[in-house]
């Protein structure tokens, strides 16, 4: 397959083709069932989790600081 972007020059020696794009999919079907598997695990323990949990401390923390806040509006008497 040639891109009309894509140059190409026989006389030097030179070709440049898409032959890249096609060797992802091959490499991904050519992954067993147990790889995809440990790879989808990696990510969601990995990356995803740790990313949740992390939102919820900081959404505690705040909260936390918010309610501190308050108290101490009501304790000094402008609330």
């Amino acid at each position: 397959m040639v891109f009309p972007c894509q140059a190409a020059f026989p006389e030097i020696g030179l070709s440049i083709q898409g032959n890249r794009s096609r060797t992802l999919p091959v490499m991904l079907v050519a992954l067993s069932e147990a790889w995809k598997v440990s790879i989808a695990l990696i990510g969601l323990f990995g990356v995803v989790f740790p990313a949740l949990v992390t939102g919820l401390i900081i959404f505690a923390v705040a909260q936390a600081m918010a309610e501190r806040q308050q108290n101490l509006e009501r304790r000094s008497g402008r609330g």
